[in-house]
């Protein structure tokens, strides 16, 4: 990259709390947001335990509160995510250049409650007790709240953040499952790189907790049904998602944008590489697509696999998506006498779709910014071979941290992090 660019600022919404500094301290405590399910939780069908948020107020972070009735849970989490990345990251008014700053959100199609629209189905049925699309049309319609369209597209989250920060300069929304948001991550540095601008928000939102998106995992056989809170993910007990819901957001900004107001970076993208699946779908194929992703982000951030400490791996849970990162991990980094080790922390907050990416880079940054791996959250034994588990009594450096996402038939992200403690920001 042309430019340096770095992360300094962290707004996160999560199982584990609202803020960054909630999720960084569960991390360091092993302190899982994964909680049993009540009976006042969202999903519509049965699962045993998610990543609810049960805290969740976006009124006290929104000042515009007739904006609310035009945000799904969803959309509120992103923006709520991005006051508090900008409170993160110091920037006062005079310090955002509207026509210099812009956002890039990783979004998809929001579910949404069945109930919303019982009123305008009811209103749709006719004489023969079945839905008439006619009757919909003339008068279902009717019933519906006005703007219900606009809570739920994907580009709304973009929308929201640009008005609430006057961000005058680019912005895009993309939808590629919860790849988007990572793909959106790497995006806003390319905008900053080329020097369209100097400040980006970017990240993703998501609640994958509603009936539509829980029966998509059911019906591919990944959804974990385990009866406790347990996530098992990068081990031989991995058994499916565990699904939850979040919104993160990163400000990202040229390291000489950050340096002339003062601020302190917590990371800097070293760089990064995103690939299509070609795989035949085989594990040896996934694991040599992960593989590549790594071996490349490496290379382009032009420092060498023996730089790298710590690799904070997808792990999803899904059985034959984990077994296939291990063996590309090994492939990779087995044979160095000195290996990275390995971060383990979905079982944190379950997965959380297009704030899964975010929350990833997120917890890496703030590990480089403290000088310290993030504890690995993991249960049941993990498919490591000779390398070590980061854990709480983990005193070895971190200067270089290689973030994964990886998605079987869909894309594989890999992003290199490094740590600007001592640095000279001037």
């Amino acid at each position: 990259m042309k430019r340096r660019i770095v992360i300094t600022g962290i707004g996160a919404v999560t199982p584990c709390g609202t803020g960054a500094d909630a999720l960084w301290q569960a991390a360091l405590e092993g302190r899982s947001g994964i909680r049993l399910s009540e009976e006042s939780d969202l999903p519509t069908i049965p699962i045993p335990a998610a990543g609810y948020i049960r805290d969740f107020e976006p009124a006290k972070f929104i000042a515009n509160r007739k904006s609310l009735k035009v945000m799904c849970r969803d959309i509120q989490m992103a923006v709520v995510a991005s006051y508090l990345a900008r409170q993160d990251a110091g920037l006062a008014a005079d310090a955002i250049t509207p026509t210099r700053s812009g956002v890039c959100i990783g979004a998809g199609v929001f579910e949404h409650d069945p109930e919303e629209l019982s009123d305008s189905f009811r209103e749709s049925i006719g004489a023969d007790a079945q839905f008439d699309v006619v009757k919909f049309g003339s008068s279902g319609m009717g019933r519906l709240f006005p703007l219900w369209l606009l809570k739920y597209l994907p580009n709304m989250p973009a929308c929201h953040i640009t008005i609430a920060h006057n961000l005058q300069g680019p912005s895009n929304t993309i939808t590629a499952d919860s790849s988007g948001s990572m793909s959106s991550i790497e995006e806003a540095a390319r905008v900053i790189d080329r020097g369209t601008a100097d400040l980006m928000f970017c990240g993703g939102s998501e609640c994958r907790l509603y009936g539509a998106g829980l029966l998509r995992y059911s019906a591919r056989g990944e959804l974990n049904r385990s009866s406790d809170a347990s996530y098992p993910v990068f081990s031989d007990r991995s058994a499916g998602i565990v699904p939850g819901e979040g919104g993160t957001v990163l400000v990202l900004e040229s390291l000489d944008h950050a340096a002339a107001r003062g601020a302190k970076p917590l990371a800097e993208i070293k760089g990064f590489f995103a690939g299509g699946d070609y795989s035949d779908g085989s594990e040896a194929g996934l694991a040599e697509r992960m593989a590549h992703a790594m071996r490349e982000a490496v290379r382009v951030s032009e420092l060498r696999l023996e730089d790298i400490d710590v690799v904070h791996v997808s792990a999803r849970g899904l059985p034959a998506e984990d077994r296939a990162e291990a063996r590309a991990v090994r492939a990779v980094f087995g044979g160095l006498s000195a290996k990275p080790r390995l971060a383990v922390t979905k079982s944190l907050t379950g997965f959380l779709g297009y704030s899964a990416a975010p929350v990833e880079i997120a917890l890496a940054a703030r590990s480089l910014a403290a000088g310290r791996a993030v504890p690995s959250a993991i249960t049941g034994a993990a498919l490591l071979g000779d390398f070590k588990l980061t854990s709480a009594a983990d005193a070895a450096p971190v200067r270089n941290v290689l973030v994964n996402h990886f998605e079987a038939g869909l894309t594989y992200h890999s992003i290199v992090l490094s740590s600007m403690r001592g640095a000279d920001h001037a």
